[in-house]
């Protein structure tokens, strides 16, 4: 069962290391990957890509590790622990990375919050489908899945708050081409929709995990409601980076 569970977090690793290719877009010509490591601790950038980094070899390794014979579950747990104190500073880097004062529209409170309540949205339902997919026994039945359940639904609702407000203050950035606000006009149609994936992701499992008898969605319905959030995600994600704007004009 436990060798189950492990090798389930395959999936998570997945979708970590393509968000970290995908995002070495940022880097413009991928020769310059061979640089970035070389101002981790004086870049943000740098940093960010460094957290990542470690992150996903932590959690890689750990995987690999449990296709031994005979793994000690002492140092699992250790090295589990490890791994997960490793992901929050991994957001947390990334978060850091957006705070450049040049950039009015990213140096905001509301970018770190955003990002980490997208970590809590999509990690929660993520780990519920893991979860499922290693067969957990008793999953069903479980605090745990209600909780990480709990845990979508109010991050979503925090999170859609708190895009509301960044929402209300872009009219207030301006340089001199105009206002933030123009530059994304369709925001609010984006966090409504954010708003609608996000519940209906969540729904699909609390309408099961909270009726009686509990029980968990089939895998295909769990696949799909996994879709929906980060489909919910990437839509408030593109719509950030079209949002950036400079204090003044940049060529």
């Amino acid at each position: 069962q436990q060798r189950k569970l492990n090798r389930s977090l395959i999936l998570s690793n997945i979708i970590t290391l393509v968000g970290l290719v995908a995002s070495a877009t940022h880097l413009g010509n991928p020769a310059n990957a061979l640089y970035v490591l070389m101002r981790v601790g004086q870049s943000p950038l740098s940093t960010e890509v460094f957290a990542v980094i470690l992150f996903l070899l932590s959690a890689g390794t750990y995987w690999l590790y449990s296709f031994t014979l005979k793994p000690k579950v002492i140092l699992q747990k250790i090295w589990m622990g490890v791994a997960v104190l490793l992901g929050a500073l991994a957001i947390t880097a990334i978060a850091i990375a957006y705070n450049v004062e040049t950039i009015s529209t990213w140096n905001t409170i509301y970018v770190p919050i955003n990002l980490w309540l997208n970590a809590v949205v999509g990690g929660s339902l993520m780990a519920l489908l893991t979860l499922q997919i290693g067969q957990a026994p008793d999953l069903d039945k479980s605090r745990l899945a209600k909780v990480l359940c709990m845990f979508t639904g109010f991050g979503t609702a925090a999170n859609a708050i708190s895009m509301l407000m960044q929402d209300a203050m872009l009219p207030t950035l301006t340089n001199a081409f105009g206002s933030a606000a123009d530059l994304v006009p369709f925001y609010k149609i984006v966090i409504a929709l954010f708003i609608v994936l996000a519940l209906a992701a969540t729904l699909i499992y609390a309408l099961k995990l909270f009726s009686h008898p509990p029980k968990l969605p089939d895998l295909p319905l769990a696949c799909i409601a996994c879709g929906l959030v980060l489909l919910a995600i990437f839509l408030t994600r593109f719509t950030f980076y079209m949002m950036h704007m400079t204090v003044g004009p940049a060529l």
